[in-house]
């Protein structure tokens, strides 16, 4: 599971899995793998937008999509957590809703129901992203053909989700039901264990705990390992934070930016950290933890909130592409097809800044001719809204926006009448100067988060030299990073120069004294002695300071 999370991202590991099978494990099979994902949903959208708006709507919106720069720069190497996946079932299910709402169906009603149930049981279990794609398939329907309510729709759409569901109820059942948990925590769990079956397997077990500690002040706990088997206080798993409270905070608090760019590792944990200092355990009630406290925000600022949400979907609408953990432009240098498809230049920020204004154009024409692509783009846009925006979960939506965008091209040159076609006109203008003006230049440098990850990798896997110079380079950059210049330490320890080591070492508790708490990853790494040797020089440094 992603994360150690028991949700999400289980559909893409299965697939790379099946291909690592076939051809062993290599960087090839995971591109194949998303190359033949992405491939077969090419095809989907354009039969989706020959649905909507005829052939050449369909060949212009795949053309555009067979080489998006979002897959090339990020998800081509980066496990994004099924999105992909769930945005591939999620078109097969408005591609089925849409054939049983045709009049006269080509298919039986109930090959196609059990066949909506299945993707739908399969992409339930894979991602949650897939419930808007559900949703409005089913209203779809329900709009279309209400009597197919009573006829034996929903009996073969339920064995369908049954039968596609299928791996996430063994997992559960061998796991203590733990997703549930997970996503609904045990007021949730108290109803479920009510069925004999889950009662069965839901018994208490003991925790075992246990915790190695150095102490070398008496306000300072250095190092502390703990593993946590069965149940936790909470009875959820605490290895990972559950994050969907955390993210609806992130997105809605006074600092904004500043809470988006907050750095891994010690920012981080002491941000879903919080709730536990406030003495609330378990997943789900940290996650309410978080949404709560951006709730009671929003009451108590509501002028705030809102300036927020406008700042929030003017970055939704921009061009330029806002990276989540890994900048996107910097890697333009490495990849001349990603040069040509992704730049920038005062005006126009290629290719979401042309895309935009055509889309929205033709979301205003064509919602009646395609009303279930339409509820898709504007829910996974809202979702987007809701949360933070960034261009790896905007992605999402593009697709359908390609479309739109086609739609409304077409629309405005064979159809619109003069008089429309200059109101139009002014409309993509005006959306064009939003999405285009005042972007920025494109960064050339990989942003710290990124390098300082990297310096770790290559720290882990022996290669000492290198990640000196990565990790000195982050320093040089941005002084104030603590985590890297703990890293730095553990570097100058390992090259032989203590008075550098202690140097850096010193400059990192003064960032902050949380730093050495990051010493646990090298006893991880197998190297108690560099350790060892840190821990000398945080205690003279400590004592120093009394």
């Amino acid at each position: 599971m992603l994360w150690g999370q028991p949700r999400m991202g289980s559909l893409q590991a299965y697939l790379t899995s099946f291909f690592f099978y076939l051809t062993g494990p290599s960087t090839i099979s995971l591109h194949l793998s998303l190359l033949i994902v992405s491939g077969v949903l090419l095809l989907v959208v354009y039969d989706l937008g020959k649905k909507v708006g005829g052939e050449r709507v369909g060949i212009i919106a795949a053309a555009y999509w067979a080489l998006p720069p979002i897959f090339l720069s990020f998800t081509g190497n980066y496990a994004g957590g099924g999105h992909l996946e769930a945005v591939l079932l999620g078109s097969f299910f408005l591609l089925g809703a849409c054939l049983v709402t045709s009049r006269p169906s080509k298919h039986p009603v109930w090959l196609l129901s059990g066949w909506l149930g299945l993707l739908a049981g399969i992409g339930g279990w894979s991602s949650l992203l897939i419930i808007p794609f559900i949703l409005a398939g089913v209203l779809g329907i329900v709009a279309n053909r209400p009597r197919l309510l009573w006829s034996s729709m929903p009996l073969m759409g339920s064995a369908g989700f049954l039968l596609g569901s299928l791996p996430f109820w063994v997992w559960n059942y061998f796991h203590d039901f733990d997703t549930l948990i997970h996503l609904g925590g045990e007021s949730l769990m108290s109803v479920i264990r009510q069925f004999p079956i889950v009662g069965t397997v839901t018994s208490e077990r003991p925790s075992t705990l246990s915790v190695t500690s150095i102490p070398i002040d008496q306000s300072m706990l250095l190092i502390v390992v703990a593993k946590t088997t069965g149940n936790t206080k909470g009875r959820c798993s605490r290895r990972v934070s559950s994050n969907g409270g955390v993210n609806f905070w992130i997105g809605n608090n006074p600092d904004y930016q500043a809470m988006v760019d907050i750095r891994p590792k010690l920012e981080w944990q002491r941000l879903v950290d919080e709730p536990r200092r406030a003495g609330v355990y378990g997943e789900a009630a940290e996650s309410r933890f978080f949404v709560r406290k951006a709730l009671a925000w929003a009451k108590s600022h509501p002028w705030a909130f809102l300036r927020l949400q406008a700042h929030k979907l003017r970055l939704l609408l921009s061009g330029n592409e806002i990276y989540r953990n890994q900048a996107i432009y910097p890697a333009r240098q490495y990849s001349p097809i990603l040069a040509v498809l992704l730049w920038k230049v005062p005006g126009v920020a290629f290719p979401f800044g042309l895309l935009m204004p055509l889309g929205v154009l033709g979301l205003w024409v064509g919602t009646r001719r395609a009303p279930l692509l339409a509820v898709i783009v504007l829910a996974l846009a809202f979702m987007v809204q809701l949360f933070f925006v960034t261009a790896r979960y905007r992605i999402l939506f593009v697709p359908f926006l390609l479309i739109f965008a086609a739609e409304g091209g077409r629309w405005l040159v064979h159809t619109a009448h003069r008089r429309q076609k200059i109101i139009a006109g002014l409309a993509v203008l005006a959306l064009f100067l939003l999405a285009n003006l005042g972007q920025g230049p494109m960064d050339r440098r990989m942003n710290p988060d990124a390098e300082y990850s990297l310096a770790v990798r290559l720290g882990e896997r022996g290669h000492m030299k290198e990640a000196q110079a990565l990790f000195e380079s982050v320093v040089a950059a941005h002084p104030g990073y603590a985590e890297a210049w703990l890293n730095l330490a553990v570097c100058y320890d390992e090259a032989g120069r203590p008075s550098d080591a202690e140097a850096a070492l010193r400059r990192a508790l003064h960032l902050d004294r949380d730093a050495v708490k990051l010493l646990q990853s090298f006893m991880r790494q197998g190297k108690p002695e560099v350790v060892r040797k840190l821990l000398e020089h945080v205690r003279a440094i400590t004592a120093g300071q009394r």
